[in-house]
Parts: structure tokens; C-alpha cells; sequence
């Protein structure tokens, strides 16, 4: 059960990470702009780069610490759930 939680925390680290990962055109695309600037702005953005994902592993943490989870884990052991 332990790993069924750690997996899970891992599945939700990785949709912080495309989160992350997405913003990264959008950024480059505004840097340097005011916020007047914005409406002049086409919807168009440069692609999602593997640069874009290396930041965003770098720069995301997991939202749950493992501790955690095995502490759920435990008590979820010791009581069950319905």
C-alpha cells in the first residue's frame, strides 16, 4: 500500500512539472513586456522546449512529502478505510 501512495505523490509531482513546463513560453514570451504591452500580444506561443521540463524538475517540489505518505500509509494499516 505504501508504494500504491508513494507512486501517487510521484503522479501528482509530475503534472506540477508540465505545469511548470508550460509556463515556460509564456514567460519568455512576456519577458520584458509592461503590463499596457499585453493586449498587443498575439494568443501565439513558442513550443514547450525540453529546456522548458528541465527547469520545471528543477524548480518543482513534490506537494507531499514521503513522510507523509507513510504516515497515511501506517495509520490507513493500523484502521483500515472504508
Amino acid at each position: 500500500m505504501y508504494m500504491y501512495h508513494v507512486l501517487h505523490l510521484i503522479s501528482q509531482w509530475k503534472v506540477s512539472c508540465f505545469r511548470e513546463a508550460a509556463a515556460g513560453p509564456r514567460r519568455r514570451k512576456l519577458q520584458g513586456y509592461t503590463y499596457d504591452d499585453l493586449d498587443a500580444l498575439s494568443d501565439d506561443l513558442p513550443p514547450i522546449t525540453n529546456d522548458d521540463f528541465r527547469l520545471a524538475i528543477t524548480n518543482t517540489r513534490p506537494t507531499v512529502s514521503a513522510d507523509v505518505v507513510k504516515k497515511h500509509d501506517d495509520w490507513q494499516m493500523k484502521f483500515g478505510s472504508s
